[in-house]
């Protein structure tokens, strides 16, 4: 089975799912290991790594993202494994975006784009999230 996403959240009504004008915001939360999930994005992603880690398949490498990274898809076809941490959690926030918010230039100026490109509500909720990490990472 092949997951159409953000179409599959939208479709089944999830709670975790906000849709602000053209951005989809999700807080994904699993307990359970996937080994081999494919998916289709019909839109642009951002994933922000919480808790687990996650590997995505290509043609000939295997990119690793761990809890506290971000890893950008665009639109495409991909094969995943999520992995939960030892107290059985995953969870990640994803941004889902259209074309309408391509970046481009140099790195400063993508980096710019990116805060722009965020609503202050989400900044918001990002920034707390972010907070949350770095508080359990760095001041347990």
């Amino acid at each position: 089975m092949t997951y159409v996403v953000p179409n599959f959240f939208i479709e089944n009504n999830n709670n975790n799912l906000i849709k602000i004008d053209n951005l989809f915001c999700l807080n994904y939360i699993t307990k359970q290991k996937s080994d081999f999930i494919s998916v289709r994005t019909t839109m642009h992603c951002m994933i922000i790594l919480l808790d687990g880690s996650k590997v995505i398949h290509l043609k000939d490498t295997d990119i690793n993202v761990n809890s506290n990274e971000i890893c950008f898809l665009t639109q495409n076809n991909y094969f995943m494994s999520e992995r939960i941490t030892k107290d059985l959690n995953y969870k990640s926030l994803i941004i889902y975006f259209d074309d309408k918010f391509i970046f481009e230039g140099t790195k400063a100026a993508i980096l710019t784009q990116i805060g722009n490109a965020v609503p202050p509500g989400l900044s918001k909720a990002i920034g707390k999230e972010i907070k949350k990490t770095l508080d359990k990472i760095y001041f347990k």
